[in-house]
């Protein structure tokens, strides 16, 4: 499940509200898409629109898995303070009757996963006290 066009997203009626730089054409390709959709003005940093774009596909896989618009309220939640921090808790509650990771692997979407994330900027995570840990538990279940 790749989405190609900006049409497939559950966050497309976005495109039916005027934005400050006009609405978005439905044809627009999927990722260019939700960047622009995150940040559509560019003042955010690379890491924080990956943390962003990672929820958006999350819950567009979710949407497609439970056939309803689903958001990820909890996750949401985690994030709400600092974004390194509420990944960090999200991995370190990694257990097996989470639906989520599950379902980003039926559809082949690791690469927005939180362990992703964590692989694509450890820089973010250096002040965590486990960031060795959290290194190595991403690495593994990224790789198996």
């Amino acid at each position: 499940m790749r989405y190609k066009h900006a049409n497939q997203s559950t966050h497309y009626k976005v495109l039916l509200r005027e934005r400050k730089d006009g609405p978005f054409p439905g044809e627009m390709e999927y990722l260019q898409f939700l960047r622009k959709f995150v940040d559509p003005d560019n003042s955010k940093t690379e890491f924080e629109r990956a943390v962003e774009v990672a929820v958006i596909v999350y819950e567009d896989a979710l949407s497609i898995h439970n056939k309803r618009t689903t958001r990820a309220t909890r996750t949401r939640r985690l994030l709400f303070c600092d974004f390194a921090e509420g990944i960090a808790v999200a991995v370190r509650n990694f257990h097996k009757n989470q639906i989520g990771w599950d379902v980003l692997k039926k559809f082949n979407l690791l690469d927005y996963s939180f362990e992703q994330i964590i692989l694509d900027y450890p820089e973010e995570f250096q002040h965590l006290d486990d960031h060795a840990w959290l290194m190595d538990v991403c690495e593994a279940r990224i790789h198996n």
